[in-house]
């Protein structure tokens, strides 16, 4: 048998941890866009290339490693769709 516990949560702590996801929501997107701008700016084809921005992204947005390299990846998918969606477009 398992109980269930109810634990009353004031609406102050839901607002400060509603207020930390934005703000770590906002870095990682920011994260994303730096990312984005130097690969376009190095002219950067392959994600390892992309790797050497990490340290200095990190340092910018202040986000830890792992989420730096979430940024990475987000930013590498991205890249795929835009190239998948220029190569329909070039196709039809």
């Amino acid at each position: 048998m398992q109980k269930t516990i109810k634990i009353p949560i004031s609406d102050k702590i839901t607002k400060e941890k509603l207020e930390k996801l934005n703000r770590l929501t906002a870095r990682i997107t920011y994260g994303v866009q730096l990312f984005l701008d130097r690969i376009i700016e190095n002219d950067i084809t392959i994600v390892r290339g992309a790797e050497k921005f990490r340290k200095e992204i990190e340092s910018i947005t202040g986000l830890p490693s792992a989420f730096a390299q979430a940024c990475r990846d987000k930013m590498d998918v991205q890249v795929l769709q835009a190239t998948i969606q220029r190569m329909g477009k070039v196709g039809c």
